[in-house]
């Protein structure tokens, strides 16, 4: 019985050794994502006064008045690098992404029934529009796990470091030039005046 004890204690940490060499030299990598909503309020009681209202909106987005917003922040680009001999290469790699979309909101149950009517139809095209914008940072938080995974081994960390800086500024240029263009085209479906007859 003594000789079977020891065997199983002897193969209980042979497997935890197992467990830990592999947490601590295979590839663990996530993308953690969270969307939030805020809302600033429109209050208005005729038709007349909406397109003003939703134009005089808090936002500011590049020096210039915005309707909705999408803005994504990155809590957390972490990766960390596993030395061995002489070469270093990623084996923990965290993207954590914070989306706020701040939309506006009808708050007034008053009103003329114009109002409704081009608000149910202008509202959903304006938060698609938004969630475009949103999934480009969700695309980007996607696109830089793949990339920094798929980096191979370094002659050392610093390298590795190197290159992951430039993935992310490349990531973050192409994210930007992204948004802009999207934004520079006229989108007539959130436009609120299309709606109006």
């Amino acid at each position: 019985k003594s000789y079977i004890h020891i065997i199983l204690f002897i193969k209980g940490h042979i497997m935890r050794f197992f467990i830990l060499f592999l947490l601590t030299t295979s590839l663990f990598s996530k993308v953690v994502i969270t969307e939030k909503f805020k809302s600033y309020p429109i209050n208005v009681y005729s038709a007349s006064e909406l397109v003003e209202e939703v134009h005089n909106s808090p936002l500011v987005h590049d020096n210039k008045k915005a309707i909705a917003q999408a803005h994504g922040k990155f809590k957390k680009i972490y990766y960390y690098g596993k030395k061995s001999n002489v070469t270093c290469k990623p084996i923990r790699v965290l993207i954590e992404l914070d989306i706020t979309y701040t939309m506006p909101k009808l708050i007034n149950d008053h009103t003329e029934g114009d109002v409704d009517i081009i608000w149910d139809k202008w509202y959903p095209h304006l938060l698609v529009h938004e969630k475009t914008h949103g999934k480009s940072y969700i695309n980007m938080a996607k696109r830089l796990e793949k990339r920094i995974s798929s980096l191979k081994k370094f002659r050392n960390c610093k390298l590795l470091d190197k290159e992951v800086k430039k993935i992310i500024k490349e990531e973050y240029t192409a994210l930007k030039r992204f948004n802009k263009e999207f934004d520079s085209i006229r989108h007539e479906s959130t436009d609120i005046r299309t709606y109006f007859e």
